[in-house]
């Protein structure tokens, strides 16, 4: 009986440790599933933008071509204007739709020059605008949340920098002048 007894107890530690290892295993492989299924869902996530992104990418000539007949548009009589009113309500709602699905115009006219967002195809001397600012754009750019889709083209303001380093050179002059006037009359 009491060889018994102490068979039973090894029994049945070998038994718990048999199950704590069960155990930890079954966590470990809970844990290894739940990983794949977040990695597979990231994954996934990421594709579905990144199919958004270039399907967005795709319909930007359609909205330049809107863009382009409503600038080329010579509306003589009322049936052109219904004609026009239509394909106008038709871009607002393609723009909409572009808009909820996440494509978001690039800031341009006004705001400082940056390569990153901007293709200057033209430069233009002015004081009109701050020097690398952007003075006018020729084809809107887009950006579908952090990735650029497109560039925008644009004119950059470049001030005269000759005309200020004229204005710096007078000021030094009448500085030194000024200087050399005050140690002779000393």
């Amino acid at each position: 009986p009491a060889g018994g007894g102490g068979n039973g107890e090894g029994q049945a530690a070998q038994a718990g440790e048999e199950n704590a290892k069960l155990k930890d295993q079954y966590l470990r492989l809970n844990a290894d599933f739940d990983n794949y299924r977040k990695r597979t869902e990231s994954e996934k996530e990421s594709l579905a933008k990144n199919a958004r992104g270039s399907t967005l990418e795709e319909l930007l000539p359609v909205i330049d071509n809107f863009e382009l007949a409503r600038t080329q548009l010579v509306l003589e009589t009322e049936a052109e204007q219904k004609v026009s009113e239509s394909y106008q309500n038709l871009y607002k709602q393609l723009v909409e739709t572009l808009k909820k699905l996440g494509l978001e115009p690039v800031e341009a006219v006004g705001a400082k020059f940056d390569p990153e967002l901007h293709d200057a195809i033209m430069q233009e001397e002015t004081t009109d605008f701050e020097d690398g600012a952007v003075m006018e754009e020729y084809r809107r750019g887009f950006a579908f949340g952090d990735r650029l889709l497109r560039a925008a083209m644009v004119k950059v303001a470049v001030n005269s920098s000759s005309g200020q380093e004229e204005e710096a050179a007078a000021e030094n002059s009448e500085s030194e002048e000024t200087e050399s006037e005050g140690g002779q009359e000393e």
